[in-house]
């Protein structure tokens, strides 16, 4: 989370609509799940390229 928060120091997942709150639980929306794989996708391209390698 320290890291995330570094990268997107301006990220409000309520506000930017990524997650919705309802009774009791978190529910994480349609672009919360497209930033979640971008995320993904980037730390998986800077683990390669410490590797070494290229995706």
């Amino acid at each position: 989370m320290k890291r995330l928060a570094e990268r997107a120091q301006d990220l409000d997942i309520f506000r930017q609509n990524l997650v919705a709150r309802e009774s009791g639980h978190w529910i994480i929306m349609e672009d919360g799940r497209a930033f979640l794989a971008s995320v993904e996708q980037a730390a998986i391209l800077a683990h390669l390229e410490r590797e070494g390698r290229s995706a």
